[in-house]
């Protein structure tokens, strides 16, 4: 009788075991679709980290933007997949009637602020309404632009030293009070903190603009698949 309490005993603890396990693979599974913290004063879940660099483009045709880019061994995947692949660009679906691009090969305005000009204004003139966000924490270096059917609306970029300054503040910078200085404008001292609340602000100014992608919530990024690939050219 012992020995059948001590089997019934170590079964019981066995299989305890065994669902806690397998709760916990459950529980770190979707943990893991959360790729980024929720955003303080949003409603409902958040997980997308906000990237270093992205463009926003006004379309609900996947297809269009991926011929547009030129993408090469183009395949399917998740948003999870996309969004930690450090080559290549990531197209996502439609998300509230825009298309994110991410992903390393998108052109660096730091790098060649003349090739970033040109890659913003030829996609907008193959699909329309182009917006381009990079931020860098590191060196405070960030940058956000607009163009529509092959002009350039709006651009501001500033790496130690503006680079890239076209069209006049619009509405949403205004409001936000984002601060812009014009090309040679020395920085004056103590405007590190002005670069710092540009930083923080360029994820407001991409909601007012259109779309935030820190806002983009869990169940949109299950619903469908987005594509990933590698741009023809490089930048």
């Amino acid at each position: 009788m012992g020995v059948l309490v001590c089997f019934l005993v170590g079964f019981g603890i066995g299989l305890l075991v065994v669902l806690y396990q397998i709760l916990r693979h459950r529980v770190e599974s979707r943990t893991k679709l959360r790729i980024g913290p929720r955003n303080p004063g949003t409603r409902g879940p958040c997980f997308l980290l906000l990237p270093g660099c992205w463009l926003a483009v006004k379309r609900r045709n996947l297809p269009a933007v991926q011929s547009a880019l030129n993408l090469h061994h183009a395949r399917c995947c998740s948003w999870v997949e996309g969004l930690t692949t450090a080559d290549g660009l990531f197209i996502s679906p439609p998300i509230n009637g825009w298309i994110l691009v991410v992903g390393g090969l998108l052109p660096n305005p730091w790098k060649d602020i003349d090739a970033c000009f040109r890659f913003v204004l030829d996609l907008s003139r193959k699909v329309g309404k182009v917006q381009l966000f990079s931020a860098d924490r590191a060196t405070l270096r960030h940058a956000w632009a607009k163009a529509e059917g092959g002009r350039v609306m709006r651009a501001y970029a500033w790496a130690g030293r503006t680079v890239w300054v076209q069209g006049l503040p619009t509405r949403a910078e205004a409001d936000l009070r984002m601060t812009c200085f014009d090309y040679f404008e020395p920085l004056p001292s103590g405007q590190t903190a002005a670069l710092a609340a540009n930083l923080n602000k360029i994820p407001l100014l991409a909601a007012k603009w259109g779309l935030d992608p820190a806002r983009i919530h869990h169940h949109l990024m299950l619903k469908e698949q987005g594509v990933t690939g590698e741009p023809a050219h490089r930048y």
